[in-house]
């Protein structure tokens, strides 16, 4: 039996996700950089949960934003990217980090989390849109004013 990569399982949920129509094509980039980001900022150590990485650099050395987008601080650039989604606490930033970074599948993190994989996936489907738009992949719509 072949061991399927955490990027090989990020492009199947990313690929099945865009097949569906689920998701567009700039989503799914947004998607891959973040996994990019993910194993830039973790290497083989990809196990480790956003608040350790929060605590990790909650010794006042953060990268400035200008600096996370630069190229200098794989770190940085992950941690800029969670607080474009909210941080470990939303629903967003959180199915960010354990799909698109950890490798889990949507019904993985749905069923220890206890929602609906449904749910799982709008918060996932959420997560990439908002990341179209930090890594300015696409211009963001937006809903028509309430009249």
């Amino acid at each position: 039996m072949k061991v399927k990569t955490t990027s090989r399982k990020v492009a199947d949920t990313l690929s099945a996700m865009h097949g569906r129509g689920s998701i567009t094509a700039e989503m799914v980039e947004a998607g891959r950089r973040f996994q990019a980001q993910w194993d830039a900022a973790h290497g083989s150590a990809g196990i480790m949960r956003y608040d350790r990485l929060e605590a990790c650099m909650a010794n006042g050395v953060r990268p400035s934003h200008g600096a996370a987008h630069a190229g200098g601080d794989p770190r940085g650039r992950i941690d800029a990217s969670m607080r474009a989604l909210g941080g470990s606490e939303q629903p967003a930033g959180r199915v960010a980090w354990y799909v698109l970074g950890r490798g889990e599948s949507v019904k993985e993190f749905a069923g220890w989390t206890h929602q609906r994989p449904q749910d799982a996936a709008a918060h996932l489907v959420a997560a990439l849109g908002v990341l179209v738009a930090h890594f300015h992949l696409g211009a963001v719509a937006t809903a028509p004013a309430a009249a």
